[in-house]
């Protein structure tokens, strides 16, 4: 960003020194046209003229520099943002694949849960049934014993 202002800043003092240039030529043709000043204030413009055009040439070299260096700085920060780019997807393929291991094994753990509900089903069935024929032999147990006291023949 700093080397963005320097090259504005640069480019503008290189449009005004050219923006200089036109106004001194200006003066010159003018003197010219006129004659009244003779040879020796043209050759004064000329030389005069010439400083600012090699002020002028020096600074939009120094805004090339400027701007070829921004090139470079923009390069680098693409090959940057590339290889964090990279170095994102890498991660993502990465977290997909536990992603997918994850629910791999939550499916298997279901699987097994499905598993064991059936057999705890099974076995409160055989509990139920257990406790049916136990609940059948104690009534009858009870009868045999009630038979027996009502006969008198209880040893």
């Amino acid at each position: 960003n700093a080397a963005a202002n320097q090259a504005a800043a640069a480019a503008s003092a290189a449009s005004q020194t050219a923006s200089g240039a036109a106004a001194a030529k200006q003066a010159q043709a003018a003197q010219i046209t006129q004659a009244s000043q003779g040879a020796q204030a043209a050759a004064f413009a000329e030389s005069s003229l010439a400083g600012l055009a090699g002020n002028a040439v020096e600074e939009a070299e120094n805004t090339f520099h400027i701007a070829d260096a921004l090139v470079n700085d923009i390069a680098s920060a693409l090959a940057e943002a590339r290889a964090t780019a990279a170095q994102a997807l890498q991660t993502l393929r990465e977290s997909q694949g536990v992603q997918s291991a994850q629910s791999a094994m939550a499916w298997q753990a279901q699987q097994a849960a499905n598993g064991l509900n059936q057999q705890q089903s099974v076995a409160l069935n055989d509990l139920q049934d257990a406790q049916a024929a136990a609940a059948q032999a104690q009534a009858a147990a009870s009868k045999a014993i009630a038979k027996a006291k009502g006969s008198g023949g209880y040893h």
